[in-house]
């Protein structure tokens, strides 16, 4: 929705190349069941992506230098698993069976390699201290390392001495997963540097990046403990710590996370009220939970800031027509920051106004359902689109409905998912059953396809492949039995 336009490349194995601040987005959806669930409307093409569900269930991360369909789980030393991520996709991500269980909220982040965010990969040779040099933004003050084998994940910074990482599972952090900072990069340790083996990495270099902050801070375990080593004017919508392995795992916040609460990122535990608690400028506060603040101890504060939250998932978004008047109905499952909702109306399909607003719930991590009515707008057919503002301006557009208000005129109701990359349906009412015709038309008005169903009175729905189409807007007609013809543009993409 909010988004910052930037370049990149991809690093490959111990050739380091790469993909001038951090670029993330973060939110929330509910799983749905199926077998897969798209999350869309991020404004760039995730090359890092980190999810943590809200209960019993470990996070885990994937990023674009692991084969597709593949993502570390940080709550234990398994090897890299399948079944949590089915792919990367422009403006968002698919995720699989694992991370889609029916009405569980999942909490994400997602982040876009930049010239001080590096993500990478390099195969292990067993050599004690192996140069891995060569990122864009010079020495990273910030690593981030997910093994390919059954090797938990490591997490250090050059603030730490020595540098032997904060463990993500809870192991021992006492080993040397870091050897040494390099000029442009880092030199891996003996733990994560194991012969033939595949390690992906994240680096961030917050000395040089206005988004990313890093710092050292002093438990003491005192509930509501301030600590800000970010700096005074630097305020995190999304902050980790790091203590070291036997006071626990990392702990994860957000700003789509309600206040006090935050999740164990090693850990398969749900919401903790007691770990991070708030943001402040410089920093964040802490509860009593000795995963975040033990006593006496030297622990690690990563922030990001400026990042774009994604406020709205919609369900459902329907028009039906009730005697003179149209009764909207719409249902979101989560919500950030949002504040109203705007309803647009149309005669044509192309020229849209405002006929009133909703109040948005704001922030919200279960279903709510908003209804609005448009008193007697009229015969014939009328179109309308919903629009989400934030509570700073920005906006989302949703798809547009149809309602016929027409008795004896056959009407297609609704044609979803549109866009579409592969396939359609659409649905429309039938007053009379029988033969209909379906036709599609490009914009210069030739035939692409066309097909003749049977239909019954009442609502009918129609599933349509568009996958040999080619990328651009279409017309779809419906012509009924007795002539009359329905038509609504779809949109394909690649």
């Amino acid at each position: 929705m909010r988004y910052l336009l930037l370049f990149f490349t991809l690093l490959f194995t111990n050739s380091i190349t790469y993909a001038a601040s951090c670029v993330y987005a973060y939110g929330n959806y509910i799983g749905n069941g199926n077998a897969t669930k798209a999350i869309t409307g991020i404004s760039f093409t995730p090359e890092a992506i980190l999810v943590k569900p809200v209960g019993n269930y470990g996070a885990w991360i994937t990023t674009n230098t692991m084969a597709a369909g593949y993502a570390k789980l940080l709550s234990s030393t398994a090897a890299v698993t399948t079944g949590y991520i089915s792919s990367i996709d422009a403006g968002g991500f698919t995720v699989g069976t694992s991370a889609n269980v029916n009405n569980v909220l999942y909490q994400y982040v997602v982040f876009d390699e930049t010239t001080d965010f590096n993500i990478g990969s390099f195969t292990g040779n067993a050599v004690t201290a192996t140069d891995h040099s060569g990122l864009t933004s010079g020495q990273p003050e910030v690593l981030w390392i997910f093994p390919e084998n059954a090797t938990g994940s490591t997490f250090t910074q050059a603030n730490r001495s020595p540098l032997d990482g904060y463990w993500t599972d809870g192991s021992d952090g006492s080993q040397h997963a870091m050897w040494a900072w390099s000029g442009t990069g880092f030199t891996a340790g003996t733990v994560q540097n194991a012969n033939t083996i595949v390690y992906h990495f994240i680096a961030m270099d917050a000395s040089a990046d206005a988004n990313i902050e890093e710092g050292i801070y002093v438990g003491d375990g005192t509930d509501d403990k301030s600590v800000t080593p970010l700096g005074g004017g630097f305020t995190p919508t999304v902050a980790l710590t790091f203590t070291h392995a036997t006071a626990g795992p990392p702990s994860l916040k957000t700003a789509a996370m309600t206040s006090n609460n935050a999740f164990k990122l090693g850990s398969a535990t749900g919401v903790e009220t007691d770990l991070i608690k708030t943001f402040v400028a410089g920093g964040v506060t802490l509860g009593t939970d000795g995963a975040t603040n033990p006593s006496a101890n030297f622990n690690s504060l990563l922030g990001f800031s400026n990042g774009t939250s994604l406020p709205v998932e919609l369900t459902s978004f329907e028009a039906h027509k009730y005697e003179s008047d149209v009764s909207l109905t719409w249902e979101t499952a989560t919500e950030v920051n949002s504040d109203h909702f705007e309803i647009m109306h149309s005669t044509d399909g192309e020229n849209f106004s405002s006929i009133g607003t909703v109040a948005a719930q704001g922030n919200s991590n279960h279903f709510i359902r908003y209804d609005f009515t448009h008193e007697k707008p009229g015969n014939g057919i009328h179109y309308y689109q919903l629009v989400e503002y934030d509570a700073d301006g920005a906006f989302e557009k949703f798809k547009t409905i149809i309602v016929n208000m027409n008795d004896d005129l056959e009407m297609i109701t609704q044609l979803f998912p549109n866009p579409t990359k592969s396939y359609t349906s659409l649905y429309f009412n039938s007053s009379v059953g029988g033969c209909y015709f379906i036709t599609i038309n490009d914009l210069s008005g030739k035939e692409v396809y066309s097909a003749k169903i049977g239909t019954m009175i009442g609502e009918n729905l129609f599933k349509i492949s568009m996958v040999e189409f080619a990328e651009g807007t279409y017309n779809v007609n419906l012509r009924a039995p007795g002539g009359s013809v329905s038509s609504i543009k779809v949109v394909k993409i690649n």
